[in-house]
């Protein structure tokens, strides 16, 4: 070999091997810009062994209690069946029954409550109003609140003959079932009522029991 075909020899070596490391250097580049969204996602490893718990954070302070509300019928009164009791006035034709009420007092009870009285009578399940005829149409059931006398305050219940005719037992006697009982309410509760007339409806309204 000549020595100008050793040069030319070693020439194309050289350039070979550059030309080598041009195709290797833009190999490295053209992997190296690819993301990894571009291949293909690889099949999942198994899960690895769960960690300890981490401690438990310390608890909250407890919010304050809200003061409870007030029951809108608190300051309602009503009585049990209170057995008819005509002592107070007593003839053929009229009777009085007086009922004394503790938590009021007699100019309250006159001003500022509204006063409702309900009868049971023989014969009949139903629950009448008074005032009112109850289930005769021969008798007068009135209302009246009493005087500040002694032994005359409270509620008096009046049944009276509508036409002179002497009362039955059936009509007033307690032996014949007939009850009575009141429902009073203060004016302050009186802004929504049921039907005042309706005995069920109060019953249901105030939470009564017979």
């Amino acid at each position: 070999m000549t020595l100008s075909n050793k040069y030319q020899t070693k020439f194309i070596m050289k350039k070979i091997k550059f030309i080598s490391y041009l195709a290797a250097a833009v190999l490295i580049l053209t992997l190296m810009s690819c993301s990894a969204e571009d291949g293909v996602d690889g099949q999942e490893g198994p899960q690895g062994i769960q960690g300890p718990a981490g401690t438990d954070g310390q608890d909250g302070v407890d919010g304050q209690d809200g003061a409870d509300g007030q029951d809108g019928n608190a300051n309602v009164v009503a009585s049990g069946w209170l057995p008819a009791d005509w002592s107070f006035y007593d003839t053929p034709t009229k009777k009085i029954m007086r009922v004394v009420v503790n938590q009021f007092t007699q100019a309250e009870l006159r001003n500022e409550c509204l006063v409702m009285v309900y009868a049971r009578q023989y014969g009949t399940s139903a629950v009448y109003s008074i005032p009112g005829p109850g289930r005769w149409s021969n008798v007068a059931y009135n209302l009246y609140f009493g005087s500040n006398a002694a032994n005359a305050d409270g509620i008096l219940i009046e049944i009276k003959s509508t036409d002179g005719v002497v009362l039955t037992d059936y009509q007033y006697d307690v032996a014949r079932g007939n009850y009575f009982r009141y429902v009073i309410i203060p004016s302050s509760q009186t802004n929504r009522l049921p039907d005042l007339s309706d005995y069920e409806q109060v019953k249901a309204y105030y939470n009564l029991v017979d």
